[in-house]
């Protein structure tokens, strides 16, 4: 198959790149990167000393530019339910980008959809491109071809490859709406059009781990160098009300971690980057156990100290605009921060909601989306279960009390939302 993929390369030059990326072209260096990287120095330090009034800028944004899917995998809502697939308007993608684009390094444009089907990615691509700011997003791999690839390495981006499964079966059954004779394709174009730029651009592979494809991690390791990936990221499998929420590995934790030392062990005499969740604890309970079981069997009455991994950076050099303009911190999080469609990002970044955010999660009682967050860069080093073992039963009925107060609030904001489900299994739904 690399044959014919070179073939096809070939064939693409020849008949004068004819795509609807020709536009992006990488920008010749210049003054604009000195300052981003002195903003992103300043920014580091603010975020180590624990400062919450800034006076650097973010030096990465994440715009979430559409939430619609052409895939409909079972461990996602998007699965089994018809849902809004909103898109940002290109009014808040222009103000959220002429704040930004002075001093972000890199942008994210993955949102809760697959990012390359929306109605604003080649504007996005080409502002990002143009001036110098490398592109990265998550994506199912359906829409790349040979031109596509070609411009995200040229302009340096940072692709993860979202592939959960290391067989035919396991994939399409995980990855529903996916094609693996389509996968594998473009698993070759990547290696090829790699080659021909000398390895340009960043390509890894997500791997969500589940009881169903655990087995198959060392096939997913052997896969990842084959295809010339720069890292193999295996990030805990966190259910929320989905049809595969008997998936998690804490039923399993030693069948689990054997299988992460073998793929360790593997990747390491492979030479590849291999992250890795911690290992997890026995006895951690089941995302499925009821909470008043999870509350009886907590031994402890407060939590154990220094029970996170790490701290999470986020708050200081990251933010996310959501489809609707709002503003939260990370990708995991849905904490209105701000609405860029009535506020200027500068009041937004250093407004009371956002420094009291960057405030709170460095306390031990950390907003309950953090502590449930399965990032592989948050305060869990992706596997929330091993922490929420160890919290103790005053802070579960804290975040219990607290829990319920944003249900709350949530169900109001639903009720009174114009927005009504507009898609499904990939598709839109006829009539909206």
């Amino acid at each position: 198959m690399d044959a014919q993929v070179g073939l096809e390369f070939l064939e693409y030059a020849e008949n004068g790149r004819n795509s609807r990326f020709a536009f992006l072209k990488e920008p010749e260096p210049d003054d604009a990167w000195k300052k981003r990287i002195e903003n992103e120095q300043r920014n580091r330090a603010e975020s180590e000393a624990g400062r919450t009034r800034l006076s650097s800028m973010p030096s990465n944004c994440h715009i979430e530019h559409t939430l619609k899917c052409n895939f409909y995998c079972p461990h996602c809502s998007k699965g089994y339910d018809p849902y809004f697939g909103g898109e940002l308007s290109k009014e808040v993608i222009d103000k959220a980008l002429d704040a930004l684009l002075p001093y972000v390094i890199t942008a994210d444009i993955t949102g809760f959809g697959e990012p390359t089907i929306g109605s604003q990615y080649g504007l996005l691509l080409r502002r990002l491109a143009e001036n110098g700011v490398k592109p990265q997003f998550n994506t199912n791999t359906s829409t790349l071809t040979i031109p596509h690839i070609e411009v995200l390495v040229q302009a340096r981006a940072r692709i993860m490859l979202s592939i959960d499964g290391g067989t035919r079966e396991t994939f399409e059954t995980i990855r529903a709406g996916g094609d693996w004779d389509r996968l594998i394709h473009v698993l070759h174009c990547i290696r090829r059009v790699r080659m021909i730029y000398n390895r340009g651009g960043w390509f890894g592979i997500s791997f969500v781990a589940m009881r169903n494809n655990i087995h198959e991690l060392s096939r997913m390791v052997r896969m990842a160098k084959e295809f010339g990936m720069n890292q193999l990221l295996v990030q805990d499998y966190q259910p929320f009300g989905a049809l595969f929420d008997d998936q998690s590995l804490r039923s399993e934790p030693e069948r689990a971690n054997r299988i992460f030392d073998e793929a360790e062990a593997l990747a390491k005499g492979l030479d590849l980057e291999l992250l890795l969740p911690p290992r997890y604890s026995p006895g951690v309970p089941s995302p499925r156990t009821p909470l008043l079981k999870k509350f009886l069997t907590t031994k402890r009455i407060f939590p154990q100290r220094r029970r996170f991994p790490q701290g999470c950076d986020h708050p200081w050099k990251n933010l996310r605009i959501k489809q609707d303009g709002e503003v939260s911190p990370c990708c995991f999080s849905n904490r209105k921060l701000g609405d860029l469609k009535d506020q200027s990002f500068e009041n937004i970044w250093n407004g009371w909601r956002y420094r009291f955010f960057r405030r709170r999660i460095q306390t031990f009682l950390p907003p309950p989306e953090c502590r449930v967050c399965h990032v592989y860069e948050g305060i869990n080093q992706g596997n929330p279960g091993n922490t929420m073992y160890q919290e103790g039963k005053l802070l579960k009925l804290l975040y219990h009390l607290e829990s319920r107060w944003d249900n709350w609030k949530a169900r109001r904001k639903q009720a009174s939302s114009p927005d009504r489900p507009n898609f499904f299994k990939g598709k839109s739904l006829k009539g909206n």
